[in-house]
């Protein structure tokens, strides 16, 4: 493939962030929301879970789009995980405070899984990244001065980063953009090993 065009990926998401993401890194993007049933089966791990996840989505979005100009699908899927178990996107505030308040002065992980694979060589490769990240200690304010901005009702584990790094993280390890929703530096590797 030749590298120095620049290159067009078929996103099967609706996430700003994940479009943005590509798009800062010098790849076109046409986004196509994958609209399939995002549910944990039981004794799932996480890493199971958005990996399948972010095959699905990929698989939806081949199966119901005809033109597919572009060089790859792309893919992916993000939860963070407490303690073993998935935190999702919160429904309510309610949930949303369960969750911040969880995560309060505590280590979590934040996994996404992608599927990501050339349209023309019919090359795939899907995986996962880890990323652990370490609250500050949350007081009761913070958190619901943060349910008010409406911030959490569209993002796994009820924060997003860009958002609250400077107030709610202690420290990250690992990758920044894959707490964002996309693990930027794993995709554009791939693309470079692999196709």
């Amino acid at each position: 493939m030749d590298h120095e065009k620049t290159l067009t990926i078929l996103l099967a998401s609706a996430s700003p962030r994940r479009h943005q993401i590509l798009q800062e890194h010098g790849l076109n993007v046409k986004a196509i929301p994958a609209n399939i049933p995002e549910q944990i089966q039981p004794h799932e791990t996480a890493a199971a879970y958005v990996v399948r996840l972010a095959y699905e989505k990929a698989h939806a979005v081949l199966a119901q789009e005809h033109s597919l100009d572009a060089d790859f699908i792309l893919a992916a899927d993000t939860v963070v995980a407490f303690e073993g178990q998935v935190l999702e996107k919160p429904e309510n505030a309610k949930e949303a405070y369960a969750m911040l308040h969880r995560l309060s002065g505590q280590k979590h992980e934040v996994y996404t899984g992608y599927y990501l694979a050339s349209l023309n060589a019919q090359q795939y490769d899907s995986g996962y990244v880890t990323t652990e990240i370490y609250f500050k200690p949350l007081s009761e304010t913070m958190i619901h001065e943060y349910i008010r901005t409406g911030d959490p009702f569209d993002k796994a584990g009820a924060y997003g980063i860009q958002n609250v790094r400077d107030t709610f993280i202690q420290k990250i390890s690992g990758s920044y953009y894959n707490v964002m929703g996309l693990p930027i530096e794993e995709i554009t590797a791939k693309i470079r090993t692999r196709f």
